[in-house]
């Protein structure tokens, strides 16, 4: 997710951090266009000129070691839980777990990603391009809620934050493509989830799991829910709701008086998403079954997700 204002008022020549409409517009951008003119043009209306000569071209990733730590603990927790060493439910869980903060890492790092490409190269400073689950927390934001939320068998809620400087982008669509990148990143990890079980690479025994007690057949059944988990997450921040990507994505088109009366909503937005999922009967089974058909449709098998989840709370007994 592309981070939202601290401060709706910003000093000149701050960015803001949904980069647009409350920071006074940059009387000289980067690339030369002339006093006056939109970000991302010149005159008369022109594109700007492309970066000057010298402007690296290579998107320059460094992993930190804490993800590549996390990447290793979550397949070793997949092959655990596939040869069923021990009690398999301990390892669904590391596996679900680290795979969806992997995945929320991926989801920020397309975010800085995009906007680096776009002409942003702040977010290197900022540290975004390392993949360091740290860098994606700040004061609005954090990753920690959602990775809470879903340790105690909740929903995929969105989270963490990237702060874009959209001045240093030039054109409307490359705006829409830095927030798009994220819940695109998350429906990649859905379908890297699915895949496998649709194609059979990942044989699914349902009546061995339940037979079991969940000893046999449960790497499937991680597999299924953490699919669940980033198909429900590409949903939620697709919403066209001020604070989550999807309005992100049609802001670039939208007048600035329209984006700077719609910001303040997205201080509140989280609790009207977490009032209609968690309180409101019709508005969950609503989103449910949008969830579960999408899921459904990329091979997610949603029996198999629901044993997943199950067993993914492995401090509870299975009934």
């Amino acid at each position: 997710m592309v981070g939202v204002p601290d401060d709706p008022n910003p000093r000149p020549g701050e960015p803001d951090r949904a980069g647009w409409g409350y920071a006074p517009r940059p009387t000289a951008p980067p690339g030369g266009w002339s006093q006056g003119a939109p970000p991302g043009w010149g005159p008369a209306g022109q594109p700007a000129p492309p970066p000057p000569a010298g402007t690296p071209t290579r998107l320059p990733v460094r992993p930190h070691p804490i993800f590549l730590g996390l990447c290793a603990a979550f397949a070793a927790c997949g092959v655990l839980a596939a040869k069923e060493v021990g009690n398999p439910r301990v390892w669904v869980f590391g596996f679900v777990a680290l795979g969806w903060v992997i995945s929320l890492c991926l989801h920020e790092f397309a975010h800085a990603a995009v906007a680096w490409k776009g002409g942003d190269h702040s977010v290197e400073g900022r540290g975004y391009l390392t993949l360091n689950p740290a860098r994606y927390m700040n004061s609005q934001m954090s990753i920690v809620l959602p990775i809470l939320i879903v340790l105690i068998g909740g929903i995929a809620l969105p989270g963490g934050a990237v702060i874009v400087d959209r001045r240093f982008v030039r054109t409307r669509s490359a705006q829409s493509m830095i927030s798009a990148a994220g819940p695109l990143t998350n429906l990649a990890c859905a379908f890297a989830c699915g895949l496998p079980i649709a194609l059979g690479l990942v044989h699914v025994n349902l009546d061995a799991l339940e037979l079991t007690g969940g000893k046999v057949g449960a790497f499937p059944a991680a597999l299924a829910f953490l699919g669940l988990l980033e198909v429900i997450a590409t949903i939620l921040n697709l919403l066209p709701i001020p604070g989550f990507d999807g309005f992100g994505i049609i802001a670039p088109y939208l007048k600035d008086e329209t984006v700077q009366s719609l910001a303040p909503i997205s201080r509140f937005a989280w609790i009207g998403l977490f009032i209609v999922l968690f309180w409101s009967a019709t508005g969950r089974q609503a989103f449910w079954n949008v969830a579960y058909h999408a899921a459904t449709l990329i091979g997610v098998p949603i029996r198999q997700a629901t044993d997943g989840q199950i067993l993914f709370t492995f401090w509870r007994k299975l009934s």
